[in-house]
Formats: structure tokens, C-alpha cells, sequence
């Protein structure tokens, strides 16, 4: 199969869309919308919530009227989810003034209670004078916690929890007189939980806190954390983890009133995108290798077809597997699926059926290309890891102008065309989107 010629014209509606999307949320910085401003806003480009339906629509994305609907609805009630909660903690613990909010599964904790934080990859007990606030995201607890660990566990109140959701949405109803998408983002489940995650961290912000750190994804509840901060507790100096890869679209990312007063990056084209694209200014941005993506530990294996969090068009997923094991470019028989881990929907499931039934109907043949591709499907991060560590690249999207890196927003991504929905990917040079780091002892010199 002849490669076609390395496609550019994507490169200027990207760019556009994220100048739009900037453009739309500045509106919200408006005193008319205090005191959340632009908090609320949350412009995810990865999965399906009222922010990725805005994203959407300034992109053009055909959806029909029921599936927008649908969105919004599931979005709104998935609140009840954080309508209850169990909050875990050691009253005795007071000599701490860091606080590190994130997120963990019960297996990231070990016997003794001690968290192996992930976005990070240090434990609980090698940061000192360190409180760590953490989102609890599994259903079994740990057994133990160790003395310095807050656990926060949402879940659905089974009797109320359906009333206070539909309770919140009328109190919030007043600003469909301000504007109508402001009222879908302040009643989203993210605006919803991010209320209830400040109230619960209020009394740990004491007055020996000098430092507030978050893994940030530019989420509601972490804006709304660094705006009670700002409004109250103005000496603490909050800081932003970006731990994920680069997204090809990285909307969730544009700057906010109540961003981090320090963003910490890891390669020299996220820089450029931050501070060129995405409206930080140079001062808060910092360059450090990745505490996350360690040079000499990798779970990525070769041959594999990587799910998204949520499949969007099973038949271009289908037509396009059929294209690269026709065309000889893949040996598709020598190829298995991988499920993204929180990718629970039923169309997901289905995908992953058809692939494998695809992979068991195969024929082994021999592939044009020597080398072992990995498969990425719709938007995923793990692209740029994958490729940072040596890895040759094909994504298939069915959302090109959300899913597929340009050279204009990472310009280290070198990408070819092979058909309309089929990628190929390489990089011009190593380690300016994700520089790889070393064994991380603690977390000391980001708290400078």
C-alpha cells in the first residue's frame, strides 16, 4: 500500500476550534457570572459530557438531536453518583503543610495503608509534613490508611439521591436567563461534585498549608478548590500536575480565571502550547521531566488494539480494521484488544466482540511492513507515549478534527494519511512532548 502525502489541512480548523473555544469561555469571566465565572466550564474532548457537546458543536460534528439530548441528560443525572459519601481520616495527623489532592483504586494502596500514588510515582510516606487528600474511585476500601491519608468516597444516596439532583437543577434554573449552556455546565455532574469535593477539603486547609498540589486535568472541582484558596486562603500557592500525554486536542486545558498559580509540563511543545494556543502566561509555566512516565518502566506491549473511553462509530472501526488487514499493511491474526479500563459502555463491548472475531476470521499473512504497530482507536494520550518510547503508530478516528495530533499544536508530531479515518504516526524528534524521567525520590523541587 502506497503512504499518502503527510496531511495539512486539518492543522488550521484545529487551531481555530481551540481559538473558538477560548473565545466562547472568556464570556464567563464576566462579573454577571460570579461568583463561579468560568469554574464550571469543562471542555473535555475524550469523552461524552455537556462540555464535549459544546466541543461538538463548534466543530461542526453531525449528531442528531436525540444523541445531544441524551448527553445532556445522562451527563445531569450521573450528579446522583455524588449525592452520599464516606470521608476516612486520622484527626490525630495536624503537622502537615502540603496538601496533594488525587485520585486512587483501592490496588494503588498496600497493606499497611500507604498509597503508591501513580500520577507521581512516589508513595505516601516519602513526601514529608504532606496530607494527601484522595478520591476514592473503587468500591472496596483499604483496610488501613496510614495516619497522613484523607479517603473521600462518593456514591448514589439509593432513597434521595434522584430529588437532590432534580433539587439542585431548579435552584440553578435562574441562570438559564443569563445563558442557556451556562445552565447545562453549572448543573453537569462535574459542577455538581465539584461543591461538594470543596466543602469536604475546607477543614484541612488550616493555616500551616503553604502549598496545595493536584495531577490537573482542568476539571471543575479543581478550579473551584483554587478559587476558595484565592477568595480565603490567599497565602496557600496551588500547583498543577499536567500528568496525562498530550491530547491531540487538549481543550480541557485552556487557561481559566482560577487556574493554577504554577503549572508544572514535561516537554518543550506542551510549553508551546500552553503559552501560544491555550492563554498561560510564560511565568507559570515550569518544564520538568515526567514524575508519571519513568524511562525504565513501560506496560506498553507490541501488536495491540487500543480501545477508547468511548467508541463512537463501530462501522468506521470495522471498515478501517478490514482496510489495513487488506491492504497487507497489518498481520492482523498476530494482534489482540485492550479495553480502556474505565471504557465500560455496552458499545465498547461491542467493539471489542467484533475485533476479536475479526482477528479469529484473519488470515496470517505477510505484512508489507516489518515493524509492530500499535493501534490506538478514536482520541487517546497513550499515542504519545507509545511514540516517545520508540513504538510505531497507527490511530483510526472517526473525529478527525477532535482525535488527530497537527504538527501546528505539537510540533514535533510527524502524521501521514492512509485513508480518510486511518493515521500513521511518527515523531520528528524525542522527548520535547513527554520528557521521560528518572526514579523519583520525592517531590521537593516543584515546591520551590
Amino acid at each position: 500500500m502506497k503512504l499518502g502525502k503527510p496531511l495539512n489541512k486539518m492543522r488550521d480548523k484545529q487551531l481555530n476550534l481551540l481559538f473558538q473555544l477560548k473565545n466562547y469561555s472568556k464570556q464567563f469571566q464576566q462579573k454577571s457570572f460570579a461568583p463561579e465565572l468560568d469554574n464550571v466550564i469543562y471542555f473535555p474532548s475524550f469523552t461524552n459530557c455537556i462540555g464535549t457537546h459544546i466541543v461538538e458543536r463548534f466543530s461542526d460534528t453531525k449528531k442528531n438531536i436525540l444523541e445531544k439530548i441524551s448527553i445532556i441528560i445522562k451527563d445531569i443525572l450521573y450528579s446522583k453518583n455524588y449525592t452520599s459519601h464516606l470521608l476516612y481520616f486520622n484527626k490525630s495527623f495536624k503537622d502537615y503543610n502540603k496538601i496533594i489532592v488525587t485520585w486512587a483504586f483501592k490496588e494503588n494502596f498496600n497493606s499497611k495503608g500507604v498509597l503508591k500514588d501513580k500520577y507521581f510515582n512516589i508513595s505516601s510516606d516519602q513526601q514529608k509534613k504532606t496530607l494527601w487528600f484522595v478520591i476514592f474511585m473503587g468500591n472496596s476500601t483499604p483496610k488501613k490508611l496510614k495516619k497522613n491519608i484523607v479517603l473521600l468516597k462518593m456514591f448514589s444516596s439509593k432513597i434521595f439521591g434522584n430529588i437532590i439532583v432534580l433539587k439542585n437543577f431548579f435552584s440553578n434554573f435562574i441562570y438559564i436567563f443569563k445563558n442557556l449552556d451556562y445552565l447545562l455546565f453549572i448543573n453537569s455532574n462535574h459542577n455538581f461534585f465539584s461543591k461538594k469535593m470543596v466543602n469536604f477539603l475546607k477543614p484541612f486547609l488550616n493555616n500551616q498549608v503553604k502549598y496545595l498540589l493536584m495531577p490537573y486535568e482542568g476539571q471543575p472541582f479543581q478550579n473551584e478548590i483554587i478559587s476558595y484558596i484565592k477568595q480565603e486562603k490567599n497565602k496557600i500557592k496551588t500547583i498543577g500536575y499536567i500528568h496525562s500525554p498530550p491530547l491531540a486536542m487538549p481543550s480541557n486545558f485552556l487557561y481559566k480565571y482560577n487556574s493554577p498559580d504554577k503549572i508544572i509540563l514535561n516537554g518543550k511543545d506542551q510549553e508551546k502550547c500552553f503559552t501560544k494556543i491555550l492563554g498561560w502566561k510564560k511565568s507559570k509555566v515550569f518544564l520538568f521531566p515526567s514524575f508519571r512516565f519513568l524511562k525504565n518502566k513501560t506496560n506498553i506491549k507490541k501488536n495491540l488494539i487500543y480501545l477508547p473511553l468511548n467508541v463512537r462509530d463501530i462501522k468506521i472501526v470495522y471498515n478501517s480494521i478490514k482496510f489495513l488487514d487488506n491492504n497487507n499493511f497489518i498481520n492482523l491474526v498476530k494482534f489482540s484488544v485492550k479495553k480502556h479500563p474505565a471504557g465500560n459502555s455496552e458499545k465498547n463491548y461491542k467493539t471489542k466482540k467484533m475485533i476479536e472475531n475479526l482477528i479469529k476470521d484473519a488470515v496470517s499473512v505477510k505484512s508489507k511492513n516489518k515493524e509492530n504497530f500499535l493501534i490506538f482507536i478514536g482520541s487517546s494520550g497513550a499515542i504519545i507515549e507509545a511514540l516517545e518510547r520508540g513504538n510505531k503508530v497507527i490511530q483510526i478516528s472517526d473525529q478527525p478534527i477532535l482525535d488527530i495530533y497537527s504538527d501546528a499544536i505539537w510540533p514535533s508530531i510527524k502524521r501521514t494519511k492512509l485513508s480518510d479515518n486511518i493515521f500513521l504516526y511518527n515523531l520528528k524528534k524525542k522527548g520535547d512532548l513527554i520528557k521521560l524521567g528518572s526514579n523519583i525520590k520525592n517531590l521537593s523541587k516543584i515546591f520551590n
